[in-house]
């Protein structure tokens, strides 16, 4: 395996800035999905004002109440749209994600610990259902990072 290929496998299995190499049997299973929270666990701006504060910790801890948020990083509705993995022909899971927010809508990136070897990403804005993203699976994945710089890096 070439060694940028070593380096997108290493990619998969966790957020780029965090994981610096990984054996090739380390490659996890990354897995799409549109599922969505449903609107009835969400909770809106006008009760939870500290949404609207620009930290993306809290929320995604207030998008996904119960969750075990293990990592998150602030984003914006165009940024969320805009994502995209694999090729030749990338596939764009969020293309069309908070239909009637504009662009420069603040929003986070979280991810949650749904196992031990499975961390599952989501884009989450204040006030809406979080959007999942896609579910990765592997050694490394499901473990608490904190902040990050942005989304996952999936071949």
């Amino acid at each position: 395996m070439s060694a940028m290929g070593r380096t997108v496998g290493c990619a998969a299995a966790s957020v780029v800035a965090l994981l610096a190499g990984c054996a090739k049997s380390d490659t996890p299973h990354a897995t799409n999905s549109t599922t969505r929270v449903p609107a009835s666990s969400h909770r809106s701006d006008a009760t939870h004002p500290a949404e609207t504060s620009g930290d993306p910790r809290r929320l995604c801890e207030n998008a996904l109440p119960g969750a075990d948020v293990v990592s998150w990083a602030s984003a914006t509705v165009a940024q969320f749209r805009a994502y995209q993995y694999g090729g030749p022909t990338p596939t764009v899971p969020l293309a069309q994600v908070f239909p009637d927010l504009p662009g420069d809508a603040r929003g986070a990136w979280c991810a949650t610990g749904d196992t031990t070897s499975s961390t599952h990403w989501w884009a989450v804005v204040a006030g809406r259902p979080a959007a999942s993203l896609i579910t990765i699976n592997g050694p490394g994945e499901g473990v608490h990072r904190g902040p990050l710089s942005g989304p996952p890096q999936i071949p």
